[in-house]
């Protein structure tokens, strides 16, 4: 399907969208100045660790929800269609 193919695509970019936000922050110590830019940097990375935490907590949920219900389409039982997820 279409729509399908589209949200894969989306998935895909978000993905590579973080990895590299994850390589900018390899290298972000030896791109600051003074004290006073690793204080604003901590501080911004305080508020990104909280972000991040969010995101993947929903996308976890997502997971599971998605797990469960493509276990129920293949007939498991709703109780066991929840486990290992």
């Amino acid at each position: 399907m279409v729509s399908d193919r589209f949200e894969r695509m989306n998935e895909q970019v978000a993905a590579r969208r973080l990895a590299g936000v994850v390589d900018e922050l390899a290298g972000l110590a030896s791109q600051l100045g003074g004290d006073g830019d690793r204080i604003d940097v901590i501080a911004v990375l305080e508020r990104l660790k909280a972000a991040a935490a969010a995101a993947q907590l929903s996308v976890v949920a997502d997971f599971a929800v998605s797990q469960e219900a493509a276990n129920r389409a293949l007939g498991v039982e709703a109780r066991a269609a929840r486990r290992g997820v």
